[in-house]
């Protein structure tokens, strides 16, 4: 059964807190609060990210939702794939900011 449990704070989230630095590094503005946004019944988390300045790349946005997905449990290349061909129809759907799919982890904002 998929873990989507968000740890408390006393607790140590190496996956979440290794997300975080990514946003924060790949984004280069400063992280104001990052929380858990929503849980599905799958392996995925999401985080929101509140940043401290707006993030132009994204009109100016300064609230984003980050995606953690493991690569051994999660494909995300069908769901990018597909948003991409939605997005290019003109459906609305959430706008793919940045991705990284590294051997390691997934993670998407």
């Amino acid at each position: 059964m998929p873990r989507n449990d968000y740890r408390s704070d006393r607790e140590p989230d190496a996956r979440a807190d290794e997300l975080r630095h990514w946003v924060t590094a790949t984004l280069q503005v400063p992280v104001a609060a990052f929380a858990p946004a929503s849980a599905d019944a799958s392996f995925r988390r999401y985080f929101r990210v509140s940043l401290a300045q707006p993030y132009d790349d994204a009109d100016g946005a300064v609230t984003l939702i980050a995606m953690d997905a493991p690569p051994p449990k999660e494909d995300c290349r069908p769901y990018v794939h597909v948003a991409r061909l939605l997005a290019g129809a003109g459906v609305h759907v959430p706008r793919l900011q940045l991705g990284s799919m590294p051997t390691r982890s997934t993670r998407w904002c």
